[in-house]
């Protein structure tokens, strides 16, 4: 299969790591900073191209967007003109322009695979595991706070050169999706908004709200108060407490141990040490395997769905809107 990445900063570079670790190796890199396309080809020992005009000349089995979100639509639309299976990062704009789009699609093979990779975290895997299982029964109340200092997301870049100090694109407005993402895949989608705040709080040196505060009613009457917030040094932040009428899961990343008080028994799961690139909060293998599910999606021709594709991606954007509209922030 031969890939090309479109978008060479340090998602793409991941991108480019998860289909090596896969034993792909015809991979092409884009980029219009010919710094970063020296760095890709240096680093990973592969090709780039200059110029996006060229990829008219080259069969691809797969677009690989990794760019600043603003520019998301214009791959999205290359992709679709050109029947391309495509990939997509975290996506927060462009939304209706993206809904348009998507019904010019006629090939129901090809996949379009908007990124989910928090599901294939340790932690919302357990957690999945452990609410289908029913070992604290009937889910009552989900208590959920993340958080990580923003400007140590990329501490080797001027943190105004980085979309993440962008309003439309900010940092803390990007983790929204990426989190519900997962707490919408195990508990479903939310009923109504119960309460919602967002402000920018801290001195951090970008015209962005740094904290969202909101409370969700999902299904059978589940209250999840969450906290999203770009704050947290000097280590990153995740907690959560779930109660059920028959006992209780907590985590902290703290000790990095899911605990599970239930009424007849304690137990823990103290989840895996996964290894880090240099530089990268997160660890690779979860990137990984959400790359190689896009790989079976596209052989199986779309057989083998990918967990998240346009549809429900652009329900989690409305969903953000609507906690945004709720917001009494100032």
């Amino acid at each position: 299969m031969k890939f090309l990445i479109v978008g060479l900063g340090s998602m793409g570079k991941r991108r480019a790591r998860n289909l090596l670790a896969l034993k792909y190796k015809e991979i092409i890199g884009y980029d219009t900073n010919s710094k970063r396309r020296l760095e890709f080809q240096k680093k990973y020992k592969l090709k780039t191209l200059d110029k996006f005009a060229d990829v008219k000349n080259s069969k691809y089995d797969a677009l690989i967007i990794s760019t600043d979100p603003k520019y998301h639509f214009k791959y999205i639309k290359f992709a679709i003109k050109h029947k391309m299976n495509c990939f997509i990062e975290a996506s927060i704009v462009n939304e209706l322009a993206i809904r348009n789009e998507i019904k010019k699609i006629k090939d129901k093979s090809l996949v379009y695979a908007p990124s989910c990779c928090m599901r294939y975290y340790q932690l919302p895997i357990n957690i999945k595991n452990l609410i289908k299982s029913k070992i604290i029964g009937k889910i009552l109340y989900l208590n959920y706070h993340t958080g990580q200092y923003l400007p140590d997301w990329h501490p080797w870049e001027n943190i105004k050169r980085f979309y993440v100090s962008n309003r439309s694109t900010g940092g803390c407005r990007e983790i929204v999706p990426f989190e519900l993402n997962w707490i919408n895949d195990i508990f479903g989608y939310p009923k109504k908004i119960l309460s919602s705040y967002k402000n920018k709080i801290s001195q951090i040196k970008a015209n962005i709200d740094d904290i969202y505060n909101f409370s969700l009613l999902y299904s059978r009457n589940l209250v999840a108060q969450i906290t999203i917030e770009i704050l947290s040094r000097p280590k990153a932040s995740r907690n959560i407490t779930i109660v059920g009428d028959k006992g209780k899961i907590i985590y902290t990343s703290d000790t990095d141990k899911i605990k599970i008080f239930s009424l007849n028994k304690y137990r823990e799961i103290k989840l895996k040490k996964q290894s880090k690139f240099k530089n990268y909060i997160n660890p690779e293998i979860p990137y990984v395997n959400e790359m190689k599910d896009f790989i079976s999606s596209i052989k199986s021709k779309n057989k083998k769905p990918f967990p998240s594709n346009f549809k429900s991606d652009l329900k989690l954007l409305d969903l953000l809107k609507k906690i945004e509209l709720k917001s009494v922030g100032q």
